[in-house]
């Protein structure tokens, strides 16, 4: 975790669990991640992540392929 100028802003572990799922369907590029590796590259529970995703999904930032149900940015 990144600090500037000390501790870590508290109040922030949503905020930083949301970045923290960003950075890892940005390196899944386009062909996206399947939500077991988004659980397991971040260490989140599965219902943690699923709510991240999706809310992610409803601000338009994450897709989900409907085939494959990988998630991609």
């Amino acid at each position: 975790m990144r600090k500037i100028g000390g501790e870590p802003r508290k109040g922030a572990q949503s905020l930083r669990r949301a970045l923290a799922v960003l950075r890892v369907l940005a390196a899944g590029l386009e062909t996206g991640l399947p939500l077991s590796e988004v659980v397991a590259a971040t260490g989140l529970t599965r219902p943690t992540a699923h709510r991240i995703v999706h809310v992610l999904m409803e601000e338009g930032i994450v897709e989900r392929n409907a085939r494959s149900k990988r998630f991609a940015i």
